[in-house]
């Protein structure tokens, strides 16, 4: 099994308000799971291939399993950071803040 260590990230950023704050720290957390899960994914398939190249069936067949276990937790990691974006979105509308368009043509 892979233990992903997880990156020095510094915390979410601070806005004042605590429902908005939550969300970013949720976000952030949500994202950082994504990151060791998918390295977790990485280091398991380094090790199944080379399991297999050594003829290793047992350890290529248990890498195999692992790749798909951290795999399922990558998913439901990205679903949930997905799913901060769209609190985070409500939030913001609730507040007032609207979304705005850039035109290149306008930019200097």
């Amino acid at each position: 099994m892979v233990v992903p260590t997880f990156p020095n990230v510094p915390p979410a950023m601070l806005t004042g308000n605590t429902q908005l704050d939550s969300s970013f720290t949720q976000l952030n957390d949500s994202m950082i799971a994504a990151f060791r899960f998918l390295y977790a994914v990485n280091v398991s398939f380094d090790r199944y291939s080379t399991a297999l190249s050594a003829g290793d069936a047992l350890s290529s067949t248990l890498q195999i399993e692992a790749i798909v276990h951290y795999l399922s937790l990558y998913d439901d990691a990205v679903k949930s950071t997905a799913n901060r974006w769209v609190q985070i979105e409500s939030i913001l509308t609730q507040l007032g803040v609207q979304d705005e368009v850039l035109v290149s043509s306008n930019m200097k």
